[in-house]
């Protein structure tokens, strides 16, 4: 790129999928992502909220199903980790039973307990995944997981919730780095095992299922997107964008970060949405495209 540009840097761009509370990291050595977050905004703010009321009503009186796409991920998640991801969740388990057994307070818990508790753990997780390094986790990290583990100390068995505090020490919490050399390798496999399987769990789970059963509104059935949130502010949008321009500045009229609108896998907001005005606003309704 650079002999081609010898005048510009490369722009590296990555393709993270962001939740909507969930930022790309801004001391990461890239340019923003490719794009998926921006195409979010841009197709939640031409919903009209309003909608959301009645077609709810609609979809749950029509199916019989939650409102609540929650739900339906939660649900996705625990069939994907039993029925598709049952390999690779053992192996996590069995990375953390090896952690569990140096400790002579831990040793006593059985593969199958841990085995529950991980479960629990990826079914409530929000996001793809973590960055946990020898340095421990992040302050968005930290979130991320405190969100997960209040969520799996709510439908986990009485008898396993202790082994939630033992993962969150685990799983950064504790610093590896703090560790001798022979714990820190153990800690920092369990963490590795762990982020590989909640972003294929998330995948699998969330786009390639409950997106699939979840149809109040299709249009907003796209990756990167929320089907929970049904629209985005006009406030919201800009307020976005303002951030984008802070945390990834550009010189000039040249964007950093990709601003798509479209990607081949956003197929069903692009065939669903059609644009029309109400009082004055611009709203997508479901429809052929």
């Amino acid at each position: 790129m650079q002999t081609v540009r010898p005048d510009q840097a490369p722009l590296v761009w990555v393709e993270k999928i962001l939740a909507p509370f969930e930022s790309l990291r801004t001391d990461w050595l890239v340019d923003g992502t490719t794009g998926y977050d921006f195409m979010d905004e841009a197709s939640g703010v031409l919903h009209d909220p309003a909608g959301e009321a009645p077609l709810t009503t609609l979809w749950t009186e029509s199916t019989g199903r939650s409102p609540h796409f929650e739900a339906e991920a939660r649900e996705a998640r625990r069939q994907i980790l039993r029925d598709n991801l049952a390999s690779e969740l053992n192996a996590t388990a069995a990375a953390l039973k090896r952690v569990a057994g140096r400790d002579l307070v831990t040793r006593d818990f059985t593969l199958t307990a841990l085995r529950r508790a991980l479960v629990e753990v990826l079914v409530h997780f929000p996001i793809y995944r973590l960055y946990i390094s020898t340095g421990g986790r992040s302050e968005d990290d930290k979130r991320i997981l405190d969100w997960a583990l209040a969520g799996a100390r709510r439908t986990i068995r009485a008898a396993d919730r202790p082994l939630i505090d033992l993962l969150d020490g685990w799983l950064g919490g504790e610093p590896p780095r703090s560790l001798a050399p022979s714990l820190r390798r153990e800690r920092l496999s369990a963490a590795v095992r762990f982020q590989q399987l909640s972003a294929p769990v998330a995948a699998k789970s969330v786009e390639d299922t409950a997106f699939y059963r979840y149809g109040r509104l299709i249009s907003r059935n796209e990756v990167g997107s929320d089907p929970a949130r049904f629209a985005v502010t006009p406030a919201g949008f800009h307020g976005a964008a303002k951030a984008r321009a802070k945390n990834f500045p550009a010189p000039c009229w040249r964007p950093r970060r990709m601003t798509t609108s479209a990607a081949r896998m956003s197929a069903p907001g692009s065939r669903c949405c059609r644009r029309s005005r109400r009082n004055g606003r611009p709203r997508c309704i479901a429809g052929p495209g």
